[in-house]
């Protein structure tokens, strides 16, 4: 019970804030699942309306019956010059939403230690900030894999590395069953396969025929799938709670 709450804590790195998904944001998520270029390497293609959107949303909700599972929605943090953190790591280029993480970052990683947030707190919290992306584990069977969406305005600032590195780190933290985690990328997206091989993930195999996109030609994708292990952590990121 402890690592479900602490999974689903608020966290905050040097610049953004990472809240449990929650529905009290749904217009700034339909923001990013109706965006083409957002969801061009994503597995479920354009949202066509806010339903459709509240419905991906509602899968991805913190469930206790599924605690190795956690997702965030990602905002600017408000300045707060009581809290002390390290420099963010410098911008990398990445104008995919696929998959990417830095395991090696020495981001301070500032945890607040609550269950998930009402929507009335997480909107008080956050309401002067537009949802930027959607990051975290979304399914941990047979081992966690990572994924993330980011708007293209938050493109190539480094926001993705920042957000997944921290909850990387947490993760690994907090679940020492975890030996790895894994990444999954349409092995045409060049961009995404830098960032996750710049940040420690290897390339383990590719899956020729393993994704349908019935908006890209060809439709039928190989995949790449990339892990890194905890070995390869540097230190514990930073993390203070």
């Amino acid at each position: 019970m402890a690592q479900e709450i602490e999974l689903s804590a608020v966290l905050e790195t040097a610049r953004l804030r990472l809240e449990p998904i929650d529905l009290a944001h749904l217009e700034g998520f339909h923001r990013i699942w109706s965006d083409p270029d957002t969801t061009q390497w994503s597995s479920k293609g354009v949202s066509p309306s806010l339903e459709e959107t509240k419905r991906r949303i509602s899968r991805i909700l913190p469930d206790p019956t599924q605690p190795g599972i956690v997702n965030y929605g990602v905002f600017i943090r408000q300045p707060q010059p009581s809290l002390q953190t390290t420099p963010a790591p410098a911008p990398t280029p990445s104008p995919s939403p696929m998959p990417a993480a830095n395991t090696n970052s020495t981001t301070d990683i500032v945890i607040h230690h609550s269950p998930t947030p009402s929507s009335s707190s997480s909107s008080s919290s956050s309401s002067s900030s537009p949802v930027l992306g959607i990051v975290g584990i979304h399914k941990d069977d047979p081992v966690p894999e990572i994924g993330y969406l980011f708007h293209p305005s938050a493109w190539g600032r480094g926001y993705a590395t920042e957000a997944v590195s921290a909850v990387v780190s947490r993760y690994f933290h907090l679940r020492p069953e975890a030996a790895c985690i894994e990444a999954r990328v349409d092995s045409t997206n060049g961009p995404s396969i830098r960032v996750l091989r710049k940040c420690g993930f290897e390339e383990i195999e590719t899956l020729v025929g393993g994704a349908v996109a019935a908006w890209m030609e060809p439709q039928v994708r190989d995949l790449v799938v990339l892990r890194v292990g905890r070995e390869r952590k540097a230190g514990d990121g930073g993390v203070r709670g």
